[in-house]
C-alpha cells in the first residue's frame, strides 16, 4: 500500500515530502488548498483536525510533521537520516531534531502571522521586531552547530537538518534571510541544492 500525504503548499508537509524523497519511497500526494477545513471541508472526514500535513500508511495516521519524519525513517529504513544512540553526535541529533520545531519555529510563526496575515496598520507595536530579535538569538545555536561542518551532526544530512532547514527556508520566504550569518546562508543553499529537496519543493517557491 502506498503512503499517502495530504499536503499544502507552504506548510510543514514540505518536511515530510523531503524525507519521502530522500528515502525513495513511493507516495501519493493529495494537494489541498489552505486552510482545507474552510476550502475543502470534506477533508475533515479524513482528518478531523483539518490540519496539514496528514500522513496515512496503511492503518497508521499521523498529523505531526516531525513525528511523520521519524516514523518514516524507522518504518521504511534503515536510513542515514537517523543517528543511533551509540553513534557520535546522537545527543546533538536529538536536540536539533526538536530545536527546529520547538525553538526556531515560534518566532518565525509570529512573523508569518503578522507579516503575511495581518495588515501593517493592525500589527501591535514592536511585535515583528521582537520576533526578529528572538529568531536572531536562536540562530546562534545553529551557527555553533555548523562550525567547521556542512551539516549539523554526524557529517551527513539527518532529520536534524530537515527540522531546522524547513524553518530557515520559511524565514527566507518571509524575506528574513538578508540577516543570516554567512554560514547559515551557505547551509541553506546546500540543503536546497539536494535533489530530494528540489523534488519536494517543486512548485512551492522554495527552490
Amino acid at each position: 500500500m502506498t503512503v499517502e500525504l495530504y499536503h499544502g503548499d507552504g506548510t510543514r508537509s514540505l518536511r515530510v515530502r523531503w524525507v519521502l524523497e530522500e528515502l525513495g519511497i513511493a507516495y501519493t500526494l493529495h494537494r489541498l488548498p489552505f486552510p482545507p477545513r474552510l476550502k475543502q471541508p470534506e477533508y475533515l472526514s479524513i482528518n478531523p483536525l483539518g490540519s496539514l500535513p496528514f500522513l496515512i500508511d496503511g492503518e497508521v495516521q499521523l498529523s505531526e510533521s516531525m513525528a511523520m519524519c521519524e516514523y518514516l525513517v524507522a518504518r521504511h529504513g534503515p536510513s542515514p537520516l537517523t543517528v543511533g544512540p551509540d553513534d557520535f553526535g546522537f545527543a546533538a541529533y536529538r536536540q536539533f531534531c526538536w530545536f527546529g520545531e520547538a525553538t526556531l519555529m515560534p518566532p518565525v510563526g509570529t512573523l508569518v502571522r503578522y507579516l503575511m496575515m495581518t495588515a501593517a496598520a493592525d500589527r501591535p507595536a514592536g511585535v515583528v521586531e521582537a520576533a526578529r530579535d528572538s529568531f536572531a538569538q536562536r540562530l546562534k545555536a545553529v551557527s555553533r552547530g555548523l562550525e567547521d561542518r556542512e551539516y549539523l551532526v554526524a557529517d551527513r544530512l539527518t532529520l536534524a537538518d530537515v527540522s531546522v532547514g524547513y524553518v530557515l527556508g520559511l524565514a527566507a520566504l518571509l524575506g528574513e534571510s538578508d540577516d543570516f550569518p554567512a554560514a547559515i546562508t551557505a547551509y541553506l543553499a546546500r540543503l536546497r541544492g539536494r535533489d530530494a529537496y528540489r523534488r519536494a519543493a517543486e512548485r512551492e517557491g522554495q527552490r
